[in-house]
């Protein structure tokens, strides 16, 4: 803006389209990686689509109207790199730009040229000024989280695949053009409808899909578990992460501390259309398990929640059990012999049988069948509590083992290992972790029986993926193993 207004001043016949394009080139040339930033996508995109539509804003005199067409521009613009970063869309993102364009016209922008201008000549002048402007900008904030906060104003497409987004740039580009040539709204019908059309494939696409997932997502030190069956019959997350924290000073706590689940996963069940889970499970009380329960209630929708018998035993159980109330989820507390049945679907309860004072003994362990393979999920359950599932339970058998207590040393005993004899193993840990895990006992005890092992601390998130009974390992960054089975 100052660019072109210099240039203005100095009455040099040069182009807005211009004036952008040198500063792109330039911001790049001081950092190319300005490139990838989402904030420096948006502003350009948007802008070079509202100064290339010029012509189509001019063509009406009502200020109201020029505000209103201004918007929309600037939200199909937008709308191709949102989906592409976010995976949805505001349903009130249009009158908030009412609201927002001309704030940032009229008030913003002047405001922070003048601020700059004043500091640059008197420090002690220009100071106040720019509190206010931050001030302002402090306001305008809240009111975006206010409108983010609404409930059903989120439309969840999930990440769009290339050649969806191909065919939505197109028709946004063919409706300008068509709108610019003829200023007729009635020729805008046809790529209006298009763009709907697509936005509706893309979110009709995960029941359309004849693959499920079993993912074990990499959240360091703690475990969570997501399985998504094909065709969008079921999404169940199993356990969700959590940081262990330890006493702090005051100086050292942070202003916005790191979250889970909003930085994993709900980001991922976003990317791939998932707008509730049909089931919560939450295995016991430890926080490196159920830590972000409490997050991902606020965020997620949930129609059921599972707990081991004897699961309340600390005041973040009791506050999981209070919010899931009233959320109004149905609440389900189970033991071994119990099976959690969704539709053609079943989880088998095969621990905790008798409770103990061990929170890790009385996990809820489950054992499932997904994609031709038989899952033993063990979560922290240590070798008393791996005994009694075998005594209680004398033909368990499992392909896959979800490795006990991180790979803790007092669990994943020999006895388990010959009894239930998998042909895959699956550690989640954190990345040089405290206590070591998973132990190199633990390791031996694999290795020696020709166990292939996953680990999140090496190989990221773990992904299988299958369709109807055969299915593919996968790691997440891609690890240099990928395991196939028939």
């Amino acid at each position: 803006m100052v660019l072109y207004l210099l240039i203005k001043i100095f009455k040099k016949n040069v182009s807005s389209l211009d004036v952008i394009s040198f500063t792109f080139l330039v911001l790049l040339f001081i950092n190319p990686y300005y490139l990838f930033q989402v904030g420096f996508q948006l502003s350009y995109v948007v802008s070079f689509g509202l100064l290339l539509s010029f012509g189509i804003v001019e063509h009406y005199y009502s200020w109201f109207t020029k505000l209103t067409v201004v918007s929309i521009i600037a939200q199909l613009c937008a709308m191709p790199l949102l989906l592409f970063h976010f995976y949805e869309i505001s349903l009130i993102s249009l009158p908030m730009n009412m609201i927002f364009v001309p704030l940032y016209s009229f008030v913003i922008l002047p405001f922070s040229i003048l601020a700059t201008l004043v500091v640059a000549v008197s420090p002690s002048i220009g100071l106040p000024i720019v509190n206010l402007f931050s001030e302002m900008l402090q306001l305008t904030h809240q009111i975006v989280l206010f409108a983010s906060s609404i409930p059903y104003t989120t439309f969840i497409t999930g990440k769009p695949a290339l050649l969806l987004t191909i065919g939505l740039i197109c028709s946004t580009f063919y409706l300008f053009f068509q709108f610019e040539r003829y200023h007729s709204i009635y020729l805008l019908i046809r790529p209006a409808v298009f763009i709907i059309f697509v936005l509706i494939i893309q979110a009709a696409l995960p029941y359309l899909n004849p693959y499920g997932k079993v993912l074990i997502i990499d959240v360091g030190q703690g475990d969570s578990i997501f399985i998504q069956r094909p065709f969008n019959k079921g999404s169940y997350l199993i356990d969700t992460g959590g940081r262990i924290s330890f006493p702090k000073k005051a100086w050292e706590e942070s202003s916005n501390p790191y979250s889970i689940v909003e930085k994993i996963t709900v980001p991922y069940l976003k990317s791939i259309g998932i707008t509730k889970l049909d089931a919560l499970f939450l295995t016991h009380g430890d926080m490196d398990h159920i830590g972000e329960a409490l997050p991902l209630m606020k965020e997620v929708k949930i129609k059921e929640l599972i707990i081991p018998e004897g699961f309340v035993r600390g005041e973040l159980e009791d506050k999981i059990i209070q919010e899931a109330k009233k959320k109004m989820m149905k609440i389900k507390a189970v033991k071994a012999g119990d099976r959690v049945t969704f539709q053609d679907f079943s989880f088998y309860v095969v621990s905790p049988s008798t409770l103990t004072e061990s929170k890790n003994d009385d996990s809820l362990v489950l054992w499932a069948e997904l994609g031709g393979l038989k899952w033993l999920l063990t979560e922290d359950a240590e070798i008393e509590g791996e005994e009694k599932m075998i005594e209680m339970y004398p033909t368990l058998k499992a392909d896959i083992l979800k490795v006990g207590h991180h790979g803790s040393k007092g669990s994943t005993s020999d006895l388990l290992l010959d009894h239930i004899k998998p042909s895959i193993a699956l550690v989640s840990a954190g990345d040089n972790n405290r206590y070591q895990h998973p132990h190199s006992e633990v390791l031996e005890k694999l290795s020696t029986r020709n166990i292939a092992l996953f680990r999140t601390d090496l190989h990221g998130a773990i992904l299988y993926h299958f369709k109807g009974n055969s299915g593919t390992f996968s790691t997440h960054p891609p690890y240099d193993e990928v395991y196939k089975q028939s």
